[in-house]
């Protein structure tokens, strides 16, 4: 995208010398266009020409990521209304910690459950399998993990009773489709890989532990050039995590910013939930801490405390390897 951009004290002298005092959004439009029309005239519109090349390729492929994620989410949410309605016992095992059997959390993002599920939809015939015949519809492999799993899902098979055929097919189905969904995931996330080997801008935000090559390709499409902003603070309101000046007459206050990136907003709000939890001795994780212990702050709010300080750290990362590069 071309365009020209002007110092705001230069356009409000043009407008009070041009237009006089009054102020409405018509006349700000009219100046801001008759001073780019007297600059030109003078030979001096260029100086103010800015141009910003997306990287339209990593830019398609985070945004489908991002697109790809919701879809594993909403189809993982309906696999779980579905295992409730044939089995509140599995629901309950799957989705607690129940003490006698050894199920981690996130349990519907595990290869082996999700074969499971796809191979052996039908619960009561689990029944009749043998470890070695669970391993096999779980993809093979031996290890402790997987065994304490078996182990746990053969004593959770003795209670289930038959499970109807249209139950049967919405689990297969919904476990293909998971199953589909991460693959289609892990293709994007190495071909993201590829393109970004040699982004300097991508692998300096990547030296901070939590920041995963998927948070700083998508942080830098979005971005586009970080020269686009003039402080961290036009990055942090762009982003949806400042608050921009709103003038009306002789008021002035501060406002969030309705027209912001959505995309960039919840990125770094993911990327200071990563980095809190990867970082545990750094002052953000103790910032964070102090916000929800010492002031009883909601965890999501302090997120976004967090991911507004983030933004002067990401600012800074990448205005040095700009400056680096010149």
């Amino acid at each position: 995208m071309v365009f020209y951009s002007f110092r705001p004290a230069d356009g409000q002298t043009f407008h009070k010398a041009v237009l006089g005092q009054n102020k409405n959004n018509g006349k700000d439009a009219e100046s801001v266009a008759r001073y780019a029309l007297a600059l030109e005239a003078q030979g001096k519109l260029e100086q103010f020409r800015q141009v910003w090349f997306a990287d339209e390729p990593l830019r398609l492929l985070t945004r489908c990521y991002e697109r790809k994620s919701k879809e594993l989410t909403s189809e993982i949410n309906r696999l779980w209304k579905v295992l409730r309605a044939a089995s509140a016992d599995l629901y309950l095992a799957l989705g607690g910690t129940p003490p006698d059997l050894e199920i981690g959390k996130n349990v519907l993002q595990n290869q082996g459950i999700l074969l499971l599920l796809e191979q052996k939809p039908d619960l009561f015939e689990r029944r009749s399998l043998s470890e070695e015949d669970f391993r096999e519809a779980m993809g093979g492999g031996k290890y402790l993990g997987r065994e304490k799993l078996i182990d746990s899902l053969q004593k959770l098979s003795l209670v289930f009773s038959p499970t109807p055929s249209a139950i049967s097919l919405m689990i297969k189905n919904s476990a293909q489709t998971i199953l589909q969904i991460k693959e289609q995931m892990r293709e994007i996330k190495r071909m993201i890989g590829g393109l970004t080997a040699n982004n300097v801008a991508v692998k300096a935000l990547e030296e901070d532990r939590g920041i995963s090559s998927i948070t700083a390709a998508t942080m830098v499409a979005e971005i586009i050039d970080i020269r686009r902003f003039a402080n961290e603070d036009r990055l942090a309101s762009y982003s949806g995590l400042g608050r921009r000046e709103h003038s009306r007459g002789d008021r002035n206050k501060t406002v969030p910013n309705p027209q912001f990136n959505h995309r960039l907003k919840d990125i770094f709000i993911t990327a200071a939930r990563n980095f809190v939890l990867y970082n545990p001795d750094s002052h953000l994780s103790g910032y964070f801490k102090y916000l929800v212990k010492k002031r009883g702050m909601k965890v999501t709010e302090a997120l976004k405390r967090v991911a507004r300080a983030l933004v002067r750290r990401v600012y800074k990362k990448l205005m040095t390897t700009i400056l680096m590069s010149c």
